[in-house]
Formats: structure tokens, C-alpha cells, sequence
């Protein structure tokens, strides 16, 4: 079974795709690329989180980077993955690693791999997802959600207001919008009629609001005038298609979801 890098890393069934074979693999390539590129002389930090064989698939790994002569931590116990990250920029080292499955459910694991200088952030200022986590500028290049709730009881500190005045503050500067989320299951066949629907052919339905642009770059993202935007994108870590929507009410953003929705064949499939 082949090793496939999504936008959130490499998630496999346990005893599947994740088994001790394919850490090994996974770990021997990232050895062999640190040594193409003169990276491993500084070495390299492993951390896992509590899942089922994440400490085993971290020593594997370990074993792994030690056989091919590249210096190698381990962090002592479980760990959360901004923590590990913030060690791999603390030491100044150019990769490293989680083993963790994230949101994903109990039977997966799987592999994080951080480059050093991360994601390109560095003109970003703040950013963040619904999960609650926001990446910070001068900070690690990801979500760190514990980081993000401690700059917010500083800003309530600091400012002497509470969470619903600064909030209402910064909607009056901003604007407000609304979020629903949706996923769905598909078949094979079902999944090579929405890539060629969305990504080929480039239809889209009536979503009774004027479109601004389209963006392909991460699945199907529409933009609309006036503000909002629905993105239909597959999972890179399970087998899902994400429907996200953005808008100014909650009902606007349920439609626009809801006519996606009935223009894949999805109607009534929704899991979330």
C-alpha cells in the first residue's frame, strides 16, 4: 500500500494502511530527502499523541532515522501536536514529526511531518479554521488552540472587557458571518461523477446568490458578491466530501449548502 500525503498529513486505517511497514517507509524517505538536502545534521524530534500504537509507531520511526545515521529525539510521553511543533522550532531543526490521526475516528492513525518555516504564513497575521484553533503570526506555523484561548483571557485582561463586548467590537468592524458544516460518504463511481462535475466540467447550481469568482486551487471554492463563499472539497485524511459554507445569516448559509448538496446527488446524506 502506497504512502499519500494530504493537506493534513498521512491518515490510514490501523492494521491497513498503518502498520509498521509503511512507518518504516514513510520515515527511511524522510531520512533520505534530510540528506539530499543537508538537513540532517541537526537532527530530527518524533512526539505522538495517545491513540493505539502511536508511542510503538514512534520508536519505529525512530529506529528507523538512528540506522540511517540522523540524530534523533523522542518526546517522553504523549504530547499535543502544537507542543511538538513548538519543540521542532525551539531546537531549530529543519523536520520532525506526530504520530496522531487528529479528528479522524479511533481505528485511524497517522503521520505529521513539520518543515521547517512551515506553511507561508509570514505575512499572515492571524488565521484560524472551526475547529477553534488559529495560527499566529510570530508563533508556530499552525493551529495552536490552547495558545489562541490564552491571547484571549490577555486580551479580556488587558482590555478590561468581556468575551461578548469584544465581540460585538469586532463584528462591528469586520462584519458577522454564519457557518454550517456537512460531509458525506460516496462510492467510487459517486466520487469520479463529482470530481468531473466539479473539477473537469466546472458546473455549478444555481445558488440563487451572484457569484464573484471560482478558485480550483483546494477543490471547488465559490465566492460570492456582497461577501460569503461554499467550498466542496474531498478529505485528504478520510473518505469524505467536506461542504463548507460561509454567509451572513445561518439560513443563507444552509441553502446555499442545500443546493450543493441536491446538484451532487447528496441530498439527505449528510453525516456531520
Amino acid at each position: 500500500m502506497s504512502v499519500t500525503f494530504g493537506t493534513g498529513g498521512w491518515r490510514a486505517v490501523i492494521g491497513d494502511g498503518f502498520t509498521k511497514a509503511n512507518i518504516q517507509l514513510l520515515t527511511a524517505a524522510l531520512a533520505r530527502k534530510m540528506k539530499e538536502e543537508n538537513a540532517a545534521q541537526r537532527g530530527f524530534l518524533i512526539g505522538y499523541d495517545r491513540r493505539f500504537l502511536s508511542r510503538e509507531a514512534a520508536h519505529w520511526a525512530a529506529e528507523v532515522m538512528a540506522g540511517a545515521d540522523v540524530p534523533c529525539m523522542v518526546v517522553e510521553r504523549e504530547a499535543p501536536t502544537p507542543l511538538i511543533m513548538f519543540a521542532v522550532k525551539y531546537y531549530e531543526l529543519s523536520y520532525g514529526m506526530a504520530v496522531t490521526a487528529s479528528h479522524n475516528p479511533a481505528l485511524y492513525n497517522g503521520v505529521k511531518v513539520f518543515v521547517k518555516g512551515g506553511r507561508d504564513a509570514d505575512e499572515l497575521v492571524t488565521g484560524g479554521e472551526s475547529s477553534g484553533g488559529l495560527t499566529v503570526r510570530g508563533h508556530i506555523q499552525g493551529k495552536d488552540g490552547i495558545y489562541a484561548a490564552a491571547l484571549l483571557v490577555e486580551m479580556m485582561s488587558t482590555t478590561g472587557r468581556s468575551l461578548s463586548e469584544l465581540y460585538r467590537e469586532v463584528t462591528a468592524l469586520c462584519g458577522s458571518f454564519e457557518m454550517v458544516e456537512r460531509g458525506y460518504r460516496f462510492s467510487r463511481e459517486e466520487k469520479e461523477q463529482i470530481s468531473r462535475t466539479l473539477m473537469e466540467d466546472k458546473l455549478l447550481p444555481d445558488f440563487g446568490a451572484p457569484v464573484e469568482k471560482v478558485s480550483y486551487a483546494d477543490g471547488c471554492k465559490v465566492y460570492f458578491q456582497g461577501g460569503g463563499w461554499v467550498v466542496s472539497r474531498f478529505s485528504g485524511t478520510e473518505p469524505l466530501l467536506r461542504v463548507f459554507c460561509e454567509m451572513q445569516t445561518a439560513g443563507q448559509a444552509a441553502e446555499v449548502a442545500r443546493r450543493m448538496e441536491f446538484f451532487l446527488g447528496l441530498e439527505d446524506r449528510n453525516i456531520e
